[in-house]
């Protein structure tokens, strides 16, 4: 029996089962960190682990689900990463204040320093890699990885056959790969 997709688990959930917005939550969480550390500066990555930002916008996504999020399974991701993007920009504004106010941000809990340099140096590495890849590479991998969308709305979106998206997703992940290992630590 196969697990169901991440498509099934957000209409189960956002019909009310808290088992499939649970487990929901959980298949998100990876892209999610991959997403945070995508989109932090390195003076946020200083102060902040793309981990807990993850953690925290997932915790804020739980608590308030059943009251905020969008009726309809389609709309349920960008609505994720727009609370993410959310607390992205409190955190910014919460380390500019700091900066501004000569206050020290406390590192991030649970982690040691060491641990946090080789999260960051894996963070950079990956982002990295991404910026070399050519548009489209990036494009069906953010489409694909991070809206997690099917190859045949990532065709529409890109104007491409389903099979080309496919074809081209296999070939974004070769070369992401390939990037990753011509760049080790």
């Amino acid at each position: 029996m196969t697990s169901p997709s991440t498509g099934e688990w957000t209409r189960r959930a956002l019909d009310g089962d808290g088992v499939a917005r649970d487990q929901l939550l959980v298949r998100v969480r990876p892209r999610l960190v991959l997403w945070a550390a995508s989109r932090m500066s390195p003076e946020l990555r200083a102060a902040y682990d793309a981990e807990d930002v993850a953690q925290e916008v997932l915790l804020a996504v739980h608590r308030d689900f059943d009251r905020l999020a969008p009726r309809d399974a389609g709309e349920f991701l960008p609505w994720l990463f727009g609370v993410a993007e959310n607390r992205l920009r409190d955190l910014v504004d919460r380390v500019r204040a700091a900066k501004r106010n000569g206050v020290p941000l406390p590192p991030p809990a649970g982690r040691s320093p060491s641990s946090l340099a080789g999260l960051r140096e894996d963070a950079d590495r990956l982002l990295r890699a991404i910026a070399v890849l050519p548009n489209d590479y990036r494009e069906v991998l953010r489409l694909r990885r991070f809206e997690d969308l099917a190859s045949a709305e990532v065709g529409r979106r890109m104007g491409r056959t389903e099979g080309a998206v496919r074809v081209l997703y296999f070939r974004a992940v070769a070369a992401l790969r390939d990037a990753m290992e011509a760049n080790p630590a």
